[in-house]
């Protein structure tokens, strides 16, 4: 009887909590290490903790939802990857390569720089936007395919525009943490992470209930237009 009242005790299950979200920190922090494995990882961590954080086991949870999203976050993990080389590139081609051409168009081009400048970080903005919104809507609908995923993204960043707001700021916070390490390593992914699931919980609930192909056909729409 006491151990059973230690166990349902709010201390108890705090403790429980916080380590399951170091847990679910390491093994991130971890898989991460391998370029190929971190969007898997990433989404693995937002579906334990979306779906499975009262499971008991939390090695087993994760590992078992890094199966099951394994497949589909690679593809779009390298997609996403090969986008931000692309716009990386772009933007350091743009910033640091001085226009080799004569004197009277070197003001052309110097504009023509400058404008390539703020479309890439415009654009690395737009892409930041969906990413933050990826492995969450694939925890939700797990049904779509990459490209539908990507659209869904694109379509949701914009149309919830505060919960993107909330999403990139965990983002953020889970970036700049890094400079604390030794806290960062223990609670500085999951932590930011789940505090956006909590955030986010009242629209994604809302997706939950919504038919799948009615929200697509709004984001065709919407696209569209």
């Amino acid at each position: 009887m006491d151990y059973e009242k230690k166990i349902n005790s709010k201390l108890y299950r705090f403790f429980d909590f916080l380590y399951k979200l170091l847990i679910m920190n390491l093994l991130t922090f971890f898989l991460s290490l391998f370029v190929f494995t971190l969007f898997p990882a990433v989404v693995s961590l937002n579906a334990t903790i979306k779906n499975d954080i009262d499971e008991p086991n939390p090695f087993k949870s994760y590992f078992s939802n890094f199966k099951k999203y394994f497949k589909k976050s690679f593809f779009i993990g390298i997609l996403l990857l090969v986008l931000i080389a692309v716009v990386g590139f772009a933007f350091f081609f743009y910033s640091y390569n001085q226009p080799n051409v004569e004197e009277n168009a070197k003001k052309t081009m110097e504009v023509i720089f400058q404008m390539g400048i703020v479309v890439m970080v415009l654009l690395g903005i737009v892409i930041l936007m969906v990413i933050v919104h990826i492995p969450l809507l694939m925890v939700t609908f797990e049904s779509l395919t990459c490209g539908e995923l990507i659209k869904t993204a694109f379509y949701v960043s914009f149309r919830y525009f505060l919960t993107t707001l909330i999403l990139v700021g965990m983002f953020t916070i889970k970036v700049v943490g890094i400079l604390a390490f030794p806290i960062w390593i223990l609670f500085g992914i999951s932590l930011p992470t789940f505090l956006g699931i909590r955030f986010t919980k009242p629209v994604y609930y809302k997706f939950e209930k919504i038919d799948l192909e009615k929200i697509m056909h709004e984001a065709e729409e919407d696209i569209n237009e």
